[in-house]
Parts: structure tokens; sequence; C-alpha cells
């Protein structure tokens, strides 16, 4: 990952080819929109690209934490075109065998390129039009590529073909993340993390612990009327009441 140090250091400058899909970050856990791209890392100073210094593949940059995984993009470019046109071939040599066109669109999904999985996506529907698992495939395919209209068909699709508890299953697990992104976090956002509280051995501190707030106990205290003191001379029986 680029690093910078008093603005000098290395820092990835613009980005092409973005796509985005909504999904749990392997590292922080934060379910968010993540982020593929290619970009350039320079070497800056103050922030300033100065000197180019390769071009990198980014994928899956978390918004939250800002980790993810790079490769250098001449390498990324070589892999994509030599995967994608094997499961190409392998698929259009069998139309009609589910396999291959199933290979063909995980590899798509996998180097994040939707325009190969666009072009695929139609034939492959059409020709898998009475199978309910292809169906379920493609909605899972055009849901990672963000296409919740063109996904929702495909599940529907394979609702009418085979109405049974997997399906019903697949489709609702698809409108329970429908409905968690559109109650997303605004990028970036993150939870504030409790304070660290020294004396408690490194602990972080509960809200109103500590000095934070009194104490139930000290606001009754500070709140109730002092009673009035009895005169140290006075001293009440029981028995003087009866």
């Amino acid at each position: 990952m680029p690093h910078v140090v008093n603005g000098i250091g290395t820092w990835y400058w613009g980005k092409n080819n973005i796509v985005a899909h909504t999904a749990r970050c392997e590292f922080c856990g934060a379910y968010q929109e993540l982020t593929s791209f290619d970009t350039t890392l320079y070497f800056v100073v103050f922030f300033l690209p100065v000197i180019p210094l390769k071009r990198k593949r980014v994928f899956d940059q978390c918004p939250s934490c800002k980790r993810h995984r790079a490769l250098p993009l001449k390498k990324w470019e070589q892999q994509k075109t030599e995967s994608l046109m094997k499961a190409v071939e392998e698929w259009q040599a069998a139309p009609n065998n589910p396999e291959p066109a199933k290979k063909a669109i995980t590899t798509a999904v996998a180097f994040h390129d939707k325009q190969a999985f666009e072009d695929m996506s139609v034939p492959i529907a059409q020709t898998f039009a009475r199978n309910s698992e292809m169906q379920l495939f493609l909605g899972d395919a055009f849901d990672h590529f963000g296409d919740a209209e063109a996904a929702d068909d495909r599940y529907r699709s394979a609702l009418a073909i085979r109405n049974d508890p997997k399906t019903r299953r697949r489709y609702a697990a698809f409108l329970l993340r429908r409905l968690r992104r559109i109650h997303l976090p605004p990028a970036g956002a993150a939870l504030r993390r409790a304070p660290v509280d020294r004396r408690a051995g490194g602990r972080r501190r509960r809200p109103g612990h500590g000095n934070d707030r009194a104490k139930p106990r000290d606001r009754h205290r500070l709140t109730r009327e002092p009673e009035p003191r009895r005169h140290e001379g006075t001293k009440i029986h029981e028995d003087s009441f009866s």
C-alpha cells in the first residue's frame, strides 16, 4: 500500500476503469461499496505527484479502512485477457453445456469485467431459459456488478421455473443485500471508537464510564436537598410516642 510521512512518500494518482460492488471488506469486515480501478503509483511531495513509479490495478478498496489488494496493471491485463479468451472459447465450443458457461461468467466476475459479462449474459440466459440454477447464477453475477433490476429479473425467472426452498432462500438473500445497500453509511464513515483508558490497562472506556459522567448515586446526591440537622442534645425515644 502507498505510504506517506509528512506529505512525502508514495500515493495513487488518478482512477480509470472503475468497478464498484457491495460486499464485506476482507480486512476490516465492514459491509461497504468496494471499488476496483486502474491507477498510477507516484512519488509525492506534500501530496503532489512528482515521479510516476508504476501503473497498478487496485482491487476492492474499502472506503472505511482504505485497505485493498493490487497488481501491476500490465500483469493483470495479461492474466485477464488470457483467462477470458480461454473461458469464452470453451463456452462457445459447448454452448449447451452449463459448466463452461458458468466458468465464463465466473471469470468475467473475477476480473470485474462488466462488459465481457454483459456480452455473454444474453445468449447464456436465452440458451438456459429453463434452467433455474443458471438463472440464479446469472442473478448473482448481475448483483455483483450492481445491476439490481437485471438481478431481480433472473431471480424471478428462477422462481418461475422452480419454486423450492433453495431458490426462495437465494432470492431472499439477494433482497436482504439490496436492503442493506440502501442503508449503507456514507463512504468513509466509520464508527467512533471509545477512548482508551490508560488507568484500566489500555481497555477502551465505555460511554458514561469513569469521569465522563457522574455516577447515578452521585447525581442523586447533587440534586437532593440537604436534610435539616438535628440538635445534638435532642434524643428521641420510641416510647415517647406511645
